[in-house]
C-alpha cells in the first residue's frame, strides 16, 4: 500500500514544495557581439566567514595559531642566534688570552736568550743541544718546552741575530 501524502505536500504533486508552479523557461539572452560575457547580474559572493559566526571563529582560531607559531619560530631562531653570538664572543676572548698568554711566554723566552747572549754564551754558531742545557733550569725555557716552540724560537733568534751582525759588518766596511 502506497504511504499517503505527507502533510505539506498537495495530493497529486509528490515531490514538489507546496506551492510549486512550473515556470517556463525565457530563451537564452543574446547580447552585442562586442560582449564576450554576460554582465555581471549578481553581487560578488561573500565569504563564508562574514556569513557563519562560527566559520569566522575558527578562522580566527587558526590565524592566531599560525601567528603564535611564526612568532614562536622568530623567538626560537632569535634566541638560538643570541645564543651563538655568545659563543662566539666566548670563543674570541678566549683566543685573544690563550694569544696574549702566548706572547708574554714568547717575549719572556727571547728576554731569557738575549741574557744568555749577554753573557757571551750565545752566538751565532752555538748550537741548540748546547744552549739548551745551559737554560734547562730556567722558568723561561720550560714554559715554552711544554709547548715545543723553544727550539723553533732558538733557530729564530740566531737567524736574527745572523742578520744583525751582517748588517753591523756592512756599516762597518762602509
Amino acid at each position: 500500500s502506497p504511504l499517503p501524502p505527507r502533510p505539506h505536500m498537495p495530493p497529486g504533486q509528490p515531490g514538489q514544495p507546496l506551492g510549486y508552479q512550473p515556470t517556463m523557461h525565457a530563451p537564452p539572452m543574446m547580447y552585442p557581439p562586442q560582449m564576450m560575457h554576460p554582465p555581471m547580474m549578481h553581487q560578488p559572493q561573500m565569504h563564508l566567514s562574514l556569513i557563519d559566526p562560527h566559520v569566522a571563529a575558527e578562522q580566527a582560531a587558526k590565524h592566531a595559531r599560525e601567528q603564535a607559531a611564526q612568532g614562536a619560530k622568530a623567538a626560537k631562531e632569535k634566541a638560538q642566534k643570541r645564543e651563538e653570538d655568545a659563543l662566539d664572543e666566548q670563543w674570541e676572548v678566549q683566543k685573544a688570552a690563550v694569544q696574549k698568554a702566548r706572547n708574554v711566554k714568547t717575549e719572556a723566552f727571547r728576554e731569557l736568550l738575549c741574557e744568555v747572549q749577554a753573557k757571551k754564551k750565545l752566538t751565532v754558531s752555538s748550537k741548540w743541544n748546547t744552549i739548551k742545557l745551559a737554560i734547562s733550569s730556567d722558568p723561561r725555557y720550560r714554559e715554552l718546552a711544554r709547548a715545543g716552540t723553544a727550539e723553533q724560537m732558538f733557530k729564530e733568534f740566531l737567524k736574527e741575530l745572523e742578520d744583525k751582525q751582517k748588517e753591523d759588518h756592512q756599516k762597518a766596511v762602509q
